[in-house]
């Protein structure tokens, strides 16, 4: 052979990881197989078994991965990147969040992230992205009207990309125009009325988008999963006596228990954000501390807020007064009450965060939903992970590919220096990620959450 045939084929030879002496948790059954080896061949995991049956080709860059536990890389089921900015997709990686579920904003910009990062040209997570927003029209147009009056330009901006659905007709222009710009799945916040909605639902069947977003009120719950409706995000809501409420309150356990039921058989899926909730009840004095705070001196996480984050959190903290009055601690014992209860149902739970709702930062506030999902939610460890591997690749169609560590999968793993089945917070003790197939070491990580700051 000829020096320069095999300088060619090295060329076309794909990049080979081995992950050697490792436990692999098998997500799905709790399972862990120590003594094993993950061999990656490209972007794909090629062989997983005991590390004396698979052989590790010359050339492999071998990692001793001795006292680590392997899982699926984690998502972020509810993120706004055009609010967080590029730098957060370093934040995310270093986190271990290998993927994120973009719910809105600025497609101009995170379109170009998401395509980038799928060519490998950029550095971050799987992106899946809603584009603009749908709203409830006479909604948007009140807030515009609020924005200008509290002199809020970016909100402005941001309210002018959504898109209004006024009447039955609304429904197949504004699907199409969603389409037309190249959509993953469809993003809704203020429901119009019933035959609006359904009209609009209607329309995404027909191009293929599945609908996700915020709750309906209580009487349009079940008949929007009938619909189609993907993922119930936050806590469900209702109105009594002009003041917001856990939207289940009303119902008896027996009620809950048959709607529930009646969502798992559609398939729709509850992201209850639980970190989000928590933020509300953050006083408005140390939110202005946290976001001066560029040490981390209030806690460590701080230190990698970026400017775009706190200059979103300081719009967030000036539109406050404009908040729909709440009593959020009863409202949030009410969510973990209808994450327990949808759980026992059978109905698929995600991990999201809604980054960057203030006092939340890219990737750290993800380890908090898991943690929190756990403390406060009433899931156990493993099936806290499945909320954030398993279940979004189902959700999102993708798990015929990603969510499991199985060979044919997407290499998007993450290697923990603690068992997370026995104590979630050792998602924290992150020391490798694989991110399709690239791996990404303990010093390559600290830079990316450098890099995250900026």
């Amino acid at each position: 052979m000829t020096i320069l045939l095999a300088l060619i084929l090295a060329v076309q030879q794909p990049a080979q990881v081995a992950l050697d002496n490792v436990t692999v948790i098998d997500i799905a059954t709790g399972i862990r197989a120590s003594g094993s080896t993950v061999l990656i061949t490209g972007n794909r995991i090629t062989a997983v078994g005991p590390s004396a049956g698979v052989t590790i080709p010359p050339g492999a860059r071998r990692v001793d991965g001795r006292g680590g536990f392997v899982i699926p890389g984690l998502w972020d089921m509810h993120v706004h990147l055009s609010m967080t900015g590029r730098s957060a997709l370093a934040l995310f990686l270093a986190s271990g969040v290998t993927g994120v579920r973009d719910m809105g904003g600025d497609f101009s910009r995170v379109g170009p992230w998401r395509d980038s990062v799928a060519r490998g040209l950029v550095t971050g997570p799987r992106i899946l992205t809603a584009g603009p927003i749908v709203e409830r029209g006479n909604w948007l147009r009140a807030v515009k009207d609020i924005s200008r009056r509290l002199n809020q330009p970016n909100l402005i901006a941001e309210v002018d990309r959504r898109l209004g659905l006024d009447s039955v007709s609304d429904g197949q222009r504004v699907v199409d125009s969603l389409a037309k710009l190249g959509v993953d799945f469809i993003k809704i916040r203020n429901f119009p009325p019933a035959p609006v909605y359904f009209a609009f639902a209607r329309a995404a069947r027909s191009r293929g988008l599945r609908i996700s977003g915020h709750s309906p009120f209580m009487s349009m719950v079940g008949p929007a999963s009938d619909s189609g409706f993907a993922t119930f995000e936050h806590s469900f809501l209702d109105v009594q006596n002009e003041a917001l409420v856990g939207g289940f309150d009303a119902l008896s356990p027996a009620d809950r228990a048959a709607l529930f039921g009646r969502l798992a058989r559609n398939g729709s899926s509850f992201d209850p954000t639980l970190v989000a909730t928590r933020s509300r009840f953050v006083p408005d004095s140390t939110i202005t501390q946290m976001i001066a705070d560029t040490g981390g001196t209030i806690h460590r996480g701080l230190r990698y807020a970026s400017p775009a984050v706190r200059e979103d959190w300081r719009e967030q903290l000036a539109l406050r007064e404009a908040d729909t009055p709440a009593d959020w601690n009863p409202i949030y014992q009410s969510t973990l009450r209808d994450v327990k209860e949808m759980a026992a149902a059978g109905g698929l739970i995600l991990s999201g965060t809604d980054v960057p709702v203030v006092t939340l930062i890219p990737g750290y506030s993800l380890l908090d939903e898991l943690e929190l999902l756990v403390k406060d939610g009433g899931l156990t460890p493993l099936a806290a992970l499945v909320s954030s591997t398993i279940n979004p690749a189902k959700v999102l169609g993708l798990a015929d590919s990603l969510g499991l560590v199985k060979p044919g999968y997407v290499a998007d793993l993450i290697v923990l220096d603690r068992d997370p089945t026995l104590d979630i917070s050792a998602v924290r003790a992150l020391s490798v990620v694989i991110r399709n197939g690239r791996l990404l070491n303990r010093n390559e990580l600290d830079r990316l959450r450098e890099e995250g700051r900026k």
